[in-house]
This record gives structure tokens, C-alpha cells and sequence, in this order.
């Protein structure tokens, strides 16, 4: 007992370590739920689709009458939320994940010192090509990524506009028995839409598996190359 670390006799060590694992997912669920009542997602939602919905009244007469309901709609109900959920607030995630690979390269300049072990330069230079050649991925996929998202944005707001279209012209569409034409319409819209999605999806699933493969082969590859240095004990 008099090894121990914590508290006076077994038990109470026993206690104070099941406590430690037990403490961190409890913060860390009181933190989540706190974080619904911080405002900062409704927030940012509010500004954006209020100035939408300004600059759409303010427009002229002849520019408004230019702007697709299909736009206006999307716009305020569906790319905002995409912009604030998966833009403002993922970058907490890149901050979060920019903090771990700066902490693993920090651990390869302090370990040597704290371990008494010599400084491998050609670990460290190893360890930052793989967030660079992530960087490098993003960067050469940017543009079909872009191209592939516009297009699916497109096809979303098409699609929204002849919902709209159908709706309000409807008394039209009754009396000049054109239901049929507009039924064909819409479902060329949905193959389209559908297509376009299909598209994105694959896209996305390409380039997360892509960064995941470079990851694992910069592993087995350090694996490899370490297993070698040790193997000839060097």
C-alpha cells in the first residue's frame, strides 16, 4: 500500500481510479448538452437567412423577377444550415485536429529529450509529409469537388422551382390539361437530381477513402521501415 498513488489503501485508490473513468464521458455530456443552449448555430442561421431574405426584398423589380424561386428557397431553408453546420462549425474540428497533429510532432522533438533517445530527424520530416500530401489531395480535388457540388446544387434548385412552379400555376396547368407534361417534367428533374447526387456521393467517398489510404500506408510503410531498423539493431 505504500506504493500506491492515490489515497491511503486499495480501496479508496480502487475508487478514485474507477471515478477517472467515469468523470471525462460525464463532462463530456454535460458539455454537449450545454453547448444546444449556447445559441451559436442558431445564431449564425438567423444572420445569414435574415440578410437572404433583406437582399432578396431589396432587389429591383426587373432583377427579382430574374432570380429562381427554386434559389431563394434552397438558400434559406437548406444552404444554410449546410453552411453553418458543416462550415462554421467544423472548423472546431479542424482547430481539434490541427491540435493532435501538432502535439504528435511535438512528442517527436520532446520524447528524444525526456526518453534520452537520439533525435531522428527523418521521423519527423516523415511524420509532417502526411498532413502535406493530405493538403496536397484537397487542393488537386478542389476543383472537381466544386464542380461536382454545383452541379448537384443545381439540379436541387430546378427541382425546387418546378415544385414551386407547379404549385402557383396550377389553375393554368388544370385548364390546359397539362398535367401529364408537367408529371414527365418532374420526373426528368428527379433522374437529374438523383444522378447528381449519386455523383456527389461517390465523389465524397473517394476522397475520404483516399485520405484514409494514405494514412494507413504511411503506417505500414513506417511500420515496414521500423521494423527493418530494428530487426539489424540499428
Amino acid at each position: 500500500e505504500s506504493k500506491l498513488f492515490i489515497g491511503r489503501n486499495r480501496e479508496i485508490s480502487l475508487v478514485v481510479v474507477t471515478a477517472c473513468l467515469v468523470m471525462p464521458l460525464s463532462v463530456l455530456h454535460c458539455l454537449n448538452h450545454l453547448r444546444n443552449f449556447w445559441g451559436v448555430p442558431g445564431r449564425a442561421r438567423t444572420v445569414i437567412q435574415t440578410a437572404l431574405l433583406r437582399k432578396f426584398l431589396d432587389y429591383s423589380e426587373d432583377v427579382r423577377v430574374r432570380v429562381h424561386h427554386g434559389d431563394i428557397i434552397l438558400a434559406t431553408t437548406v444552404d444554410s444550415f449546410e453552411l453553418v453546420n458543416k462550415g462554421l462549425m467544423k472548423t472546431l474540428v479542424f482547430v481539434k485536429q490541427s491540435g493532435v497533429v501538432f502535439m504528435l510532432l511535438l512528442f517527436q522533438v520532446v520524447a528524444p529529450v525526456l526518453f534520452d533517445r537520439p533525435f531522428r530527424l527523418w521521423l519527423l520530416g516523415f511524420m509532417c509529409m502526411v498532413p502535406a500530401t493530405l493538403a496536397l489531395l484537397a487542393h488537386l480535388r478542389f476543383n472537381t469537388t466544386w464542380r461536382y457540388l454545383r452541379e448537384q446544387y443545381d439540379a436541387s434548385a430546378k427541382l425546387a422551382s418546378m415544385v414551386h412552379e407547379t404549385a402557383v400555376c396550377y389553375p393554368l396547368i388544370a385548364d390546359f390539361n397539362q398535367r401529364l407534361a408537367f408529371v414527365e417534367r418532374f420526373e426528368k428533374l428527379i433522374a437529374a437530381n438523383n444522378k447528381a447526387c449519386t455523383n456527389v456521393a461517390l465523389l465524397l467517398n473517394n476522397n475520404s477513402f483516399a485520405a484514409m489510404w494514405i494514412t494507413t500506408l504511411a503506417v505500414a510503410a513506417f511500420t515496414f521501415a521500423g521494423g527493418m531498423l530494428v530487426i539489424h539493431g540499428t
